[in-house]
């Protein structure tokens, strides 16, 4: 079961923080914030809370559910900062641990601006992965990364604390891309699609195969709102049982038919924002049938790429991985 233990959008002042300058800064802030929180110091978390939208003893409150559901952080198990940019640069730090009473990971995040003013206190824990037959699967295609350049994982790996599509059927194995420079998505204000690294770049056949399924005509979102579909795409039949679904692409940008063969890298569309997204990115995922949401993901390991600088010979991408081809 999922629940929730606290999401607030909230006005906070921090007197005592200086600027956070640097990405390095933010994630420092963020793991401090994570230590008082577990420390369960109520007066050091509160200078951070403007009374007018939270009291002091809604807080306490909290911490006492904390503690009586889930306790404290048993252990760590990754982090991460992503940067953002509005009338002033912001900053998302995520972090997945293990708490003492709480079967599935507990997921924090703080939000806060350069000035160390907190827009965003959410914990919760994470829904149970959906239990796969195909957890040892290997996957028959000589697959590739599916676009030029450096990209990262935005999601991608086993577990719910790597990738939040593990608790579906379908996308069990799913990975979402996109371009990042100093942890972040796009430059200027990040209001508009064109202003994403990753918007408009070409996005590639992961495999040879022939195209089964092609969506082109969806229109594109603005940032920060989304549909319920998969938006435009693309479905490659490898005509052995495996099946690549490339989403979220730029509407008009598809280049291929229904029927035509395609060779692994070619270039079949663009990154685009489209369905369910809230910012230019690719969603790619393998399953055993060619009809969206009704199949069962599988694996999928790509050939010959570079995630962090090392070579990978056969691989599957993993949570805030830089990789190329």
């Amino acid at each position: 079961m999922r629940w929730i233990l606290l999401i607030i959008p909230i006005w906070v002042l921090s007197c005592e923080s200086a600027v956070i300058v640097t990405t390095d800064e933010a994630l420092q802030k963020g793991r401090e914030l994570s230590r008082i929180l577990d420390g369960r110091e109520i007066d050091a978390l509160y200078s951070h809370f403007l009374e007018v939208e939270y009291s002091k003893q809604q807080l306490t409150n909290f911490l006492s559910r904390l503690d009586n559901t889930v306790g404290h952080e048993k252990k760590f198990l990754n982090d991460r900062i992503i940067r953002g940019y509005a009338t002033e640069s912001f900053y998302k730090y995520t972090r997945y641990s293990v708490y003492e009473s709480s079967t599935e990971p507990v997921h924090t995040i703080f939000g806060f601006r350069e000035n160390g003013q907190l827009y965003e206190f959410t914990v919760e824990t994470l829904p149970k992965a959906y239990p796969s037959q195909h957890m040892e699967y290997e996957t028959k295609t000589n697959l590739m990364l599916p676009f030029e350049g450096l990209w990262t994982v935005v999601w991608g790996g086993r577990t719910y604390n790597t990738n939040n599509h593990a608790g579906s059927k379908d996308q069990r194995f799913a990975f979402d891309f996109t371009i990042m420079n100093d942890h972040s998505m796009s430059e200027g204000d990040g209001s508009e699609n064109k202003q994403y690294y990753a918007y408009s770049k070409p996005i590639l056949a992961s495999g040879r195969g022939v195209i089964v399924k092609v969506q082109n005509r969806e229109p594109e979102n603005k940032i920060g709102e989304m549909t319920e579909t998969p938006g435009n795409y693309v479905v490659i039949d490898h005509e052995n049982g495996e099946y690549s679904f490339l989403c979220h692409l730029q509407r008009g940008s598809v280049n291929v038919v229904e029927g035509e063969f395609v060779k692994a890298g070619q270039r079949i569309a663009k990154c685009g924002n489209s369905g369910h997204s809230t910012a230019p990115g690719l969603h790619y995922h393998l399953q055993n049938t060619p009809i969206i949401f009704d199949g069962e993901g599988l694996p999928s390991q790509f050939q010959n790429y570079i995630a962090n600088g090392n070579r990978v010979i056969r691989g599957e991408p993993n949570w805030n991985e830089v990789v190329k081809n």
